[in-house]
């Protein structure tokens, strides 16, 4: 709900497109410039722990920025602000949350759980990003975003409910990272940094998603709130955002069932139909229209997400993996408040339909490029039969040769 109450809010008091990039743009760059520092703390402190408290910071600062939207202030400075507080304490929820599933889930059902939970994220969308189009056209989007606010803060409970899990180190004394002393942060991020970079696949990956998410940034989150303010109104772009999010819950029911055996191959052919939403905003006004691409867009990006969330998780040590996912979302979240930003000028020069239409092409293009790799293309999964074991990177396994430096096939 938050994304569209605070794009029509913004843009209701603001009246520019440009006020909304730099508002998003302002919880986009603390959540780029700490994320490599959460996921080293992540992976030297328990998660369940880390989670309880970033989430409680980000509702709190969430619930701030409800209380000016509600209380009728228009200033965007203090918006600015609380949406950089609000973006750092995401920067230790995401790699927090990235290493969990391993602690809890074996090998071979990874899939299925991140299945699993790609269906929960794509059911709050639906009725979420709904709602929230109802709730601007008829009280603002302040109260969109005080509900945001409250979902956080029950994300601290469940946290708090899943017990102290042990650090993850400390419970791996296998792990890459020397155990003798207390490594220094630097010294964790050098690990992970080390890991990261010597393995083909996943920075290529990595870079594809940039270029994609800075595209798909400026486009949809810009551009798309602004050209559906004046062709079909907040209710009707509620309405396409939901489409999408139908799109991303049937592609993660059929995950649940799909098991490839090149599992990341299969997700980067499905990613480039996600450049029809952004072509159709450029070619088409039709409520219609923009609802059956969002839908299928929808498909291509979570059919990727599944397939790269998995992939890490079962070629990443445990003990690394919230350092080497926070590296790979800061290749992949840091041109978006770049796209964010410029978008406005680059559509002021070109025309809006031009970089709409552009941009889509451009973006199939490099979701594209991870193909040209050929570890993306023969990149195994485990078998189904390790989804009972209880599975722990060894010496000689899959996941120990990443954290030497192997591509990882």
């Amino acid at each position: 709900m938050a994304p569209i109450g605070l794009a029509f809010a913004v843009l209701s008091f603001a009246g520019s497109s440009s006020a909304l990039g730099l508002v998003l743009a302002a919880r986009s760059i603390p959540l780029i410039c700490f994320m490599i520092l959460g996921g080293a703390v992540a992976d030297r402190i328990s998660r369940s722990r880390l989670l309880i408290v970033s989430n409680l910071g980000s509702g709190i600062t969430q619930g701030a920025v409800a209380a000016l939207i509600l209380g009728g202030s228009k200033n965007l400075a203090a918006i600015v602000v609380l949406e950089v507080a609000n973006g750092t304490c995401s920067a230790f929820t995401t790699p927090a949350m990235a290493g969990l599933v391993p602690q809890l889930i074996s090998a071979g059902s990874r899939q299925s759980a991140n299945s699993l939970l790609s269906s929960a994220r794509a059911l709050t969308g639906i009725t979420g990003r709904s709602l929230a189009g109802v709730a601007v056209a008829a009280a603002g989007g302040g109260w969109a975003i005080a509900f945001d606010a409250a979902t956080f803060l029950a994300a601290a409970i469940c946290a708090s409910r899943l017990g102290q899990l042990a650090a993850p180190q400390a419970a791996a004394p296998q792990a890459a990272v020397p155990q003798s002393a207390p490594a220094s942060l630097q010294r964790d991020i050098r690990a992970g940094w080390a890991a990261f970079r010597r393995v083909r696949w996943i920075w290529v990956g990595s870079v594809s998603v940039t270029a994609a998410n800075c595209i798909q940034a400026g486009i949809w989150t810009v551009l798309g709130p602004a050209t559906a303010m004046h062709a079909i109104g907040p209710a009707a772009w509620g309405v396409v955002l939901s489409a999408q999010a139908a799109g991303l819950f049937v592609m993660s029911a059929a995950m649940y069932h799909l098991k490839p055996r090149h599992l990341l191959r299969f997700g980067c052919l499905c990613l480039p139909v996600a450049a029809l939403p952004l072509i159709s905003l450029g070619l088409s006004a039709n409520v219609g229209v923009l609802c059956a691409a969002a839908f299928i867009g929808g498909l291509g990006i979570d059919a990727l997400n599944v397939a790269w969330t998995t992939s890490l998780q079962t070629h990443v040590p445990t003990e690394l993996l919230s350092r080497v996912s926070a590296i790979d979302s800061v290749g992949a979240f840091a041109a978006i408040p770049v796209g964010q930003i410029a978008v406005s000028p680059v559509a002021a020069l070109a025309g809006a339909t031009r970089v709409e239409i552009f941009g889509g092409l451009l973006f199939a293009a490099m979701a594209l490029l991870p193909l040209g790799v050929p570890e993306v293309r023969k990149l195994l999964q485990p078998s189904n039969a390790l989804s009972g074991q209880n599975h722990r990177a060894t010496p000689g396994t899959t996941e120990s040769n990443v954290a030497a430096g192997s591509a990882g096939r």
